[in-house]
């Protein structure tokens, strides 16, 4: 990762499943490191990916919220097993 551009580190930032979660949280830190040490296009990259909504949820499916909840109904089935006759 050190020897990658600030860029190509921002661009990994969002990941999409488990394993670049895994190479999001090294570029992170590698972004970190750079910026502590006086970069500051790395310092700006990482202000900007704080700032950006998240594109998609990692896992799942997104739930909205709605304005007026759905009514729900209960079914209670009975089972009713005779013996013998």
């Amino acid at each position: 990762m050190e020897n990658e551009s600030n860029y190509d580190l921002y661009t990994r930032l969002s990941p999409r499943c488990w394993s670049e979660a895994l190479v999001a949280k090294a570029a992170e830190n590698e972004l970190k490191y750079r910026a502590i040490h006086g970069d500051g296009e790395a310092r700006m990259l990482l202000e900007l990916h704080q700032l950006e909504p998240a594109k998609k949820p990692l896992f799942g499916h997104a739930v909205h919220s709605r304005a007026e909840k759905m009514r729900s109904y209960k079914f209670i089935y009975t089972l009713h097993l005779k013996f013998g006759h």
